[in-house]
């Protein structure tokens, strides 16, 4: 369960449009706000990983395409960096944050999830992890909307992050 409702966030599950392949869960769930924000949340789970099912894979490359790198600052946090793109869909435009999720580690490189899991299987003989997704579509496709949606999807993922780690190994 992934309630917001003490952050200002109502949730509704959904059906997932998309699919990572291998995932042992998945969790998909649109939020809205008392100010008229709407997200979208996805989260694969992987309770380990094998050669030819892994987080970072060919199925998950497609997000990294025009993908690029910002950092959010979360409360006491110093910043958290993410990975952020545009996805045109017809007449939609989406706004996606999207980051791995390994035993606590935040990451947006997928050569350091590579890295973290190889480490992680070593020192302590696991390979779990997790992709989060958060999308909001752009009310104008201008900078005016997108800048409406990444102070949404910011104001979201403050309210996930602190959550998040109830539901995820760390």
């Amino acid at each position: 369960e992934l309630s917001l409702q003490s952050a200002g966030w109502v949730e509704k599950e959904v059906v997932p449009v998309e699919n990572v392949e291998g995932a042992d869960q998945s969790v998909a769930r649109s939020y809205h706000d008392l100010s008229g924000g709407d997200v979208r949340l996805s989260l694969w789970y992987f309770e380990s990983q094998t050669q030819g099912k892994e987080l970072v894979s060919p199925g998950t490359a497609k997000l990294h395409a025009d993908a690029k790198r910002v950092r959010l600052n979360i409360r006491e946090q110093q910043g958290i960096e993410l990975n952020q793109r545009l996805i045109h869909d017809g007449s939609r435009v989406q706004m996606v944050l999207f980051w791995y999720d390994l035993n606590g580690r935040i990451l947006a490189n997928p050569k350091m999830v590579k890295l973290y899991t190889a480490y992680d299987a070593v020192a302590h003989g696991r390979t779990n992890g997790a992709l989060v997704r958060v999308s909001a579509d752009l009310p104008s496709d201008d900078q005016v909307g997108r800048n409406q949606a990444a102070e949404i999807l910011e104001k979201f993922v403050e309210a996930l992050y602190s959550r998040l780690d109830r539901h995820l190994p760390d």
